[in-house]
């Protein structure tokens, strides 16, 4: 806990960002590759790794901040060689802004720590209307992020400092914990590779035991929620103008024909998801 506190008070020493130099990305690639229409941040507090975002592989340590935009091409989950690490990542989505702590282990084997952080809409939208600023003509930069993005980011690290010093032990939401950092797990795999085998090995705890409280905490089935997930994901995905057959791998379906099926049985709740974010005007969708 010293550790995360004392990086979490040193902020930022620096932006990593797409636009930036990096290694060009040779060969194949062991790590599970993912895009979706969160903007998505990790401060790193332990550790030196590598960390691939579009085409390129950055060398990343404790203090940096690793800024992933709507739809780029990144790094899912962790390599095998990836070992003693703890990264805070804030998911900001279209109404909400979540913080979580993530400890990986020996061999990329990783594991959410202490309590997640929800953030309060103004906070979410303060970074938004930020981030919106920080877009140029040639997307995110590191001198525009420096420029708009700083000092939001580092008043947010301050806040998660804040919030563990004055957190005290709660009882009686560990429950919701639970829940909390399922919903999380299946939002950032766009359902993929969220079978209750992993789930079981992602929360320790055994698959029938939270099946049986997914159901009862929040009234659906990990599967319903599963498919929930995908029909967004689908519906954003379409507005955005990315093959079908890429949609596929994102949600884990083995091929277009394998998708297929699923894309008919749920059409029209993709199309009424679709016309919502039309409505909304989604700003993570380009029209």
């Amino acid at each position: 806990m010293s550790e995360i506190k004392k990086m979490l008070s040193s902020g930022i020493r620096r932006f990593v960002c797409s636009s930036m130099p990096g290694k060009t990305v040779k060969g194949g690639d062991p790590v599970q590759l993912s895009r979706h229409e969160q903007i998505e941040f990790f401060f790193v507090i332990r550790g030196e790794s590598r960390f691939r975002i579009e085409d390129k592989l950055f060398d990343i340590r404790p203090g940096d901040l690793c800024v992933i935009e709507p739809w780029a091409t990144h790094a899912s989950g962790y390599s095998g060689s990836d070992h003693d690490l703890c990264q805070f990542w804030l998911h900001l989505d279209r109404d909400s802004l979540i913080g979580n702590f993530i400890q990986v282990e020996s061999h990329g084997r990783f594991k959410n720590i202490l309590t997640k952080t929800f953030f309060p809409f103004a906070t979410a939208d303060m970074l938004r209307r930020r981030w919106d600023l920080a877009k140029t003509g040639e997307g995110i930069t590191e001198d525009s992020l420096n420029r708009y993005l700083r000092t939001p980011l580092t008043f947010i690290l301050e806040e998660v400092l804040l919030g563990l010093e004055q957190r005290q032990l709660e009882t009686g939401n560990g429950n919701i914990s639970i829940i909390e950092s399922i919903k999380q797990y299946i939002m950032d795999r766009q359902g993929c590779r969220c079978s209750l085998e992993s789930l079981e090995k992602f929360t320790g705890y055994n698959k029938f035991y939270i099946s049986h409280l997914f159901k009862e905490k929040t009234g659906s089935t990990i599967g319903k929620y599963i498919n929930a997930v995908r029909v967004r994901y689908t519906a954003a995905a379409e507005l955005h103008g990315i093959p079908y057959k890429e949609i596929a791998v994102q949600l884990g379906f083995s091929s277009v024909q394998a998708f297929s099926p699923w894309n008919r049985k749920h059409k029209k709740k993709i199309a009424e998801y679709r016309e919502w974010i039309r409505k909304k005007n989604d700003p993570l969708v380009q029209n």
